[in-house]
């Protein structure tokens, strides 16, 4: 069973992330980035084993999609500086969880 090779660079992006974590001064997002990192490639993992197993897997990659995005969409609120640009990013990703 060949594990694919995306797998090896997320686990060594999840390595530095936690490496680069422990630095002082680091915004939030940052620090919370590893362990989004893990769960994507813990979800990545089991997905690929359900179809080894000829199982579906579109629950684990629509949540995980649905994750995705509102990390994301929390980053770029934290990037931007514009309160009525992080008010529409608020209520876009609210929408898209909704929807």
């Amino acid at each position: 069973m060949d594990v694919p090779l995306e797998y090896y660079f997320i686990a060594l992006s999840v390595l530095v992330g936690f490496i680069a974590a422990r630095r002082r001064r680091v915004a939030v997002y940052l620090r919370i980035f590893p362990y989004f990192l893990l769960a994507i490639l813990i979800n990545e993992i089991l997905s690929w084993q359900l179809s080894l197993r000829e199982i579906h897997n579109i629950a684990l990659y629509n949540f995980s999609s649905l994750v995705s995005f509102t990390f994301y969409m929390y980053v770029l609120s934290e990037i931007v500086f514009s309160r009525l640009a992080k008010k529409w990013i608020l209520y876009i990703g609210l929408l898209y969880a909704v929807v």
